[in-house]
């Protein structure tokens, strides 16, 4: 393309040019190779040295260097000079057209300056240069250019296939007062200088000229586009407070004690659509990433007139300009930035949430994981670029399709293997438990994952400062731009569907007590027996671990709870430990290679898992849907990875201990709120970054994509999904995303508390736990229960006729038996969710019944039970409640990861997600026996979840037609159905379960010494078997009364002898 000209669809085109103008970006020195041609350069533009006397000295400014086309024999240069990056697109041209000439009356006219516009793969921007600056950059590069030496390997053949290109000439400077045609051919000389100049790789690419141009290494990293502006640059100086690094002490940065112990560092500082970023120049590595946030302010400095401090909610930075006009420019370009593509991230939002409602967004709902973790699957097949996990717990080997047909090939690591493989980048964010008191083993799922492949990367978290809180998020991220999440994890035990199936035997097994060749097809692909022993109490301990437990359970109080105790720690010397790991790994890579070379075998080879065959898997797959240690029951035993792996080995005695089923629910979404997501995500994962691997180059800090690029999804993506209003939500602090000490958002408990007091019909609710009280508590902070009261209190004061709804595990999922020592943890657990309900003055109950209403009258509690024959003899479970969801009125709904209690709601503790759903279409339906239009995400949810509940899908036991049961569970708030067919059928249930097996928890036991009792007698399932089948042929679904009057006459917080008992009221809450 010749000189002066653009495309025509570039916006350097038009007359008068709209891009936004970059601030100057100033030469330090010209870098050259050459001793001799040291330049120093003024960052004043007007005020350089040396430039004149070096164009002098170049003959007619013609001199020839020995730069070649940019062919395969380019790449033959000598390697005493560094092979550094590209910065620019590879055959991608750079076009200049010289605007403008703006020159200073003042000064006579002589300084010039030119208004260059410039564009490469797409990007378009505008930079303002002196002569002064172009003839300093023209000597730079051709002191350069000399230094590039011949290769005298080459030979003479090749030699005269080379284009050998002649060093450009540098204009004269233009005369003041000159004529219009003097003005444009000047101009037009000026862009075939610098039109050469950016021709040659070798010459662009040199550092003189990257900041002449005002290119940083980011600045094209998306590769070629359309049209779009260029990220507003520049070379600024950092503040490093050695007063904040070293002492953990706040700092203005704004007086004197700060201008003496402060170090000054040079950095690119880049501001993007919604983000702003730095860069270190000299390797142009990526150093931190700011997202724009509500927050973020610009702030002068009384101490440092060129200086300001840009505040932001995870760290404040103090920049320095050369002046107070390039100060200023920078500042009006990064106000217009959120005014505009960052308005949403910095303007408060609806319920104190981090992101705006997006509009017209498809969503899907999914009831347990038969039916999420396909489709993640197939999403995650789906992936071009990136894929995001967060999770509270990961396992490698879970199967995210059932049956096993297909040997690994729906495994978790294989799928995530065959992505990489393929070039996706997959960021893993996973909850670094304490091995004290949980069984999961994320060490082991993160040496398993980080080792597939280098474009998985697996980040653990907290570390040991936060002792208390979890990464309780169950989320996964495509591209960008889909999006799940909700209660369940890609682990064990989750894979679920609606038939909460306990045992996991062929039907001809099921009527035997002996189960021999399903055992021996275990054993065969596992190559080890069950041992009881072994697995007792959760797997072998070593010696002292008991007095671990004890010591960390001791130092809990001590240590605190309070948000300062939560605000992460960066390492002292984090550059030193990088280092000195960087050296261990390269020393144990040498030993590993130096041992497979003699033969020897190194020590972790003893622990890599043998690969199964695939036929050996499907044989095991066509009988089990729950393979190895997939089969749990965190109720009975709790579950405990070994360091080895060993996934097809049980964990439990299928033949006796019967299987939790797990009733749970998730929502995936498309667009741009699951780019809001994906936002959250980068936030936590570069804060996670920032705090424990910051000079670790394997983790790379995440830049978020732009909205802008976002293609709107205007059809449905897949069947059952439907166009809805999506709010992202979440309960986020200091420990979980970085922010600053106290900052923290808790946006999902605020969502409740406005969605229950506008509630006008209803509130369905599903939560793992239900931990929220009424007039202030001193312990449970959360303000869900006020919520629920004053709307109660509100119907009854207007003859309203309004429903609740609540169903909860019959007992948390926690190891250990009522009235032992072991079942500490249970025990406090389950007394704080009775103070929340009925007991101890500050319950719903209570204050409803101090203000004259019967709370049954509004109020229904409930859990989920199921029952089955393992090895021939009856057996019941409790179905485990695990989703963490609200539907309110059939049009909103919350879903995500965060319970009814204060570790998900109150902010500063476990980090939660969810989303609000309004819905955006509707259908005909019925409310309190009128017609109403009721949403098809919100409403569909509901029934839906109703229809499983009480058992009346089509293909169970006692289902009912598809428009049967539609018509069934239509009207949530008439009488009819809420005490007709729910509360009918949970009492019910409840006492055919009495009858036959006389489970616990239960309302007959009402004290300690009476459970001893209830659980001696003989039940009707072992004394008359053929009676209690008959009997639990009436049960209808899985939905019992929850037993509220449950050793309601004991104590049921821990005593100080146990170890629960040591830890604060906080952990349990």
């Amino acid at each position: 393309m010749a000189p002066g000209t653009l495309s025509q669809t570039s916006p350097m085109a038009q007359e008068v040019c709209s891009v936004q103008v970059v601030s100057q970006c100033y030469l330090n020195e010209a870098y050259d190779d050459s001793p001799s041609a040291h330049v120093s350069i003024s960052r004043d533009m007007d005020k350089i040295q040396g430039a004149d006397e070096i164009v002098e000295s170049i003959p007619n400014g013609n001199a020839t260097g020995s730069l070649h086309r940019e062919t395969a024999e380019e790449d033959k240069i000598d390697l005493r000079f560094p092979v550094v990056k590209p910065y620019f697109l590879k055959n991608m041209p750079i076009e200049v057209l010289v605007t403008e000439l703006l020159q200073d009356e003042g000064s006579g006219g002589r300084n010039i300056l030119y208004k260059i516009g410039l564009e490469h793969g797409g990007y378009f921007w505008t930079i303002f240069r002196s002569y002064a600056q172009i003839q300093a950059l023209f000597s730079s590069l051709y002191y350069h250019n000399k230094s590039i030496p011949h290769n005298q390997t080459v030979v003479e053949a090749d030699l005269a296939l080379r284009q050998v290109r002649r060093f450009p000439t540098l204009p004269e400077q233009l005369a003041p007062n000159s004529d219009l045609e003097t003005r444009i051919a000047h101009c037009r000389s000026v862009e075939n200088l610098l039109t050469e100049l950016l021709d040659h790789s070798l010459w662009r690419e040199h550092e003189t000229c990257r900041r002449f141009l005002v290119v940083s290494a980011v600045s094209f990293r998306d590769g070629r586009v359309a049209t779009r502006e260029k990220d507003q640059e520049i070379i600024v100086r950092k503040l490093s407070c050695s007063i904040c690094t070293l002492h953990h002490n706040f700092c203005n940065h704004d007086n004197n004690m700060c201008k003496i112990f402060a170090r000054w560092k040079f950095r690119w500082l880049i501001v993007q659509e919604t983000c702003y970023l730095y860069t270190r120049p000299e390797s142009g590595e990526l150093a931190a990433v700011f997202l724009f946030d509500q927050r973020m302010e610009i702030k002068y400095l009384q101490t440092r007139p060129h200086a300001l401090m840009l505040k932001h909610s995870l760290k404040d930075l103090v920049l320095d300009f050369a002046d107070t006009a390039e100060r200023d420019t920078w500042i009006a370009q990064v106000a217009h930035k959120m005014k505009t593509t960052g308005a949403d991230w910095i303007t408060p939002q609806p319920h104190t949430s981090f992101a705006p409602a997006r509009e017209d967004i498809y969503a899907k709902f999914f009831i347990n994981g038969a039916s999420y973790m396909p489709a993640v699957a197939d999403a995650l097949e789906s992936a071009k670029e990136e894929i995001f996990i967060g999770g509270w717990w990961v396992a490698p080997e879970v199967f995210l399709k059932r049956p096993v047909t297909e040997g690994t090939k729906w495994r978790l690591d294989k799928i995530l293997k065959r992505k990489a493989e393929e070039g996706v980048k997959i960021y893993i964010l996973m909850y670094k438990e304490s091995r004290v008191a949980l069984g999961i083993n994320s060490l082991y799922s993160k040496k398993k994952l980080a080792t597939i492949h280098p474009n998985i990367m697996v980040q653990r978290h907290p570390d040991h400062n936060v002792l208390l809180w979890s990464h309780h998020e169950k989320c996964v991220i495509i591209d960008q731009k889909l999006a799940f999440l909700g209660g369940i994890d890609l682990c064990y035990g989750r894979w679920e569907d609606y038939h909460y199936r306990m045992n996991d035997q062929s039907p001809e097994m099921r009527q035997s007590k002996a189960t021999g060749s399903l055992k021996k097809a275990s054993e065969s692909l596992a190559g080890r027996k069950f041992d009881k022993a072994k697995h007792k109490a959760g797997g072998p301990r070593r010696r002292g671990k008991k007095r671990h437990a004890w010591g960390q359970a001791a130092m809990a109080p001590v240590r605190g709870v309070q948000a300062r105790m939560n605000v992460p720690r960066f390492r002292f010397g984090s550059k030193m430990n990088h280092r000195y790991r960087t050296y261990r790994r390269s020393f144990l890579s040498k030993t590993a290679l130096a041992l497979s070379r003699s033969g020897c075998k190194n020590k972790s080879d003893s622990k890599v898992e043998e690969g199964t065959p695939d036929e050996e898997l499907n044989e095991l797959g066509r009988t089990y849907t729950w393979i190895g240690k997939d089969y749990i029951n965190e109720v009975r035993e709790a579950f405990s990875q070994s360091d080895n792996g060993h996934p097809y080995e049980d964990e439990l005695d299928r033949d006796k201990v019967p299987r939790l089923p797990w009733h749970d629910a998730g929502t995936c979404m498309w667009g741009v709120a699951a780019r809001d997501l994906a936002r959250h995500f980068i936030q936590k994962w570069n804060a996670c970054k920032f705090q424990k691997v910051r000079f670790e180059s394997e983790y790379p800090f995440i830049i978020p994509k732009r909205y802008g690029d976002l293609e709107a999804v205007t059809e449905p993506p897949c069947e059952n999904t439907h166009r809805c209003r999506v709010q992202v939500l979440r309960s986020t602090a200091s420990w979980s995303a970085g922010l600053l000490p106290h900052a923290f958002e808790k946006s999902i408990q605020q969502a409740y508390i406005d969605l229950i007091s506008a509630a006008k019909h209803f509130v369905y609710m599903e939560s793992q736990f239900f931990i929220t009280t009424v007039a202030k508590h001193k312990r449970v902070k959360n303000e869900v229960g006020d919520a629920i009261f004053n709307r109660i209190v509100r119907a009854a004061k207007n003859g309203e006729n309004f429903q609740l709804y609540i169903v909860i595990p019959l007992q948390p999922a926690i190891a250990g038996a009522y009235g032992t020592r072991g079942g500490a943890a249970l025990q406090a657990v389950t007394h704080f969710n009775y103070r929340s309900i009925s007991r101890g003055g500050f319950s719903i109950f209570e204050q409803l019944n101090l203000k004259g209403i019967d709370p049954s009258r509004y109020i229904t509690i409930s859990g989920l039970r199921q029952h089955d024959e393992i090895s021939g003899l009856l057996s019941t479970e409790i179905v485990y409640v695990h989703s963490k969801l609200m539907v309110v009125d059939d049009v909103f709904t919350i879903i995500g990861s965060a319970n009814m209690n204060d570790r998900s709601l109150v902010g500063n503790r476990d980090s939660e997600i969810a989303i609000l759903v309004e819905d955006l279409e509707f259908e005909d339906s019925v409310m309190d026996s009128r017609p109403y239009r009721a949403g098809k995400y919100s409403g569909r949810l509901r029934k839906e979840l109703m229809k499983v509940n009480l058992g009346l899908l089509e293909d169970l036991p006692r289902g009912l037609p598809v428009e049967e049961a539609n018509l069934l569970v239509r009207d949530p708030v008439c009488e009819e159905f809420f005490r007709g067919v729910w509360i009918k059928n949970a009492v019910r249930n409840d006492e055919i379960y009495a009858q036959v097996f006389a489970p616990v928890p239960t309302d007959k036991v009402l004290r300690f010494s009476e459970l001893k009792e209830w659980e001696k007698q003989k039940t009707l399932n072992q004394t008359d078997p053929e009676k209690a089948r008959d009997l639990l042929r009436e049960v209808q679904g899985y939905v019992v009364k929850f037993p509220l009057k449950f050793l309601r006459d004991s104590k049921l917080l821990p005593s100080v002898s146990t170890a629960a008992g040591l830890l604060p009221f906080v952990n349990w809450t």
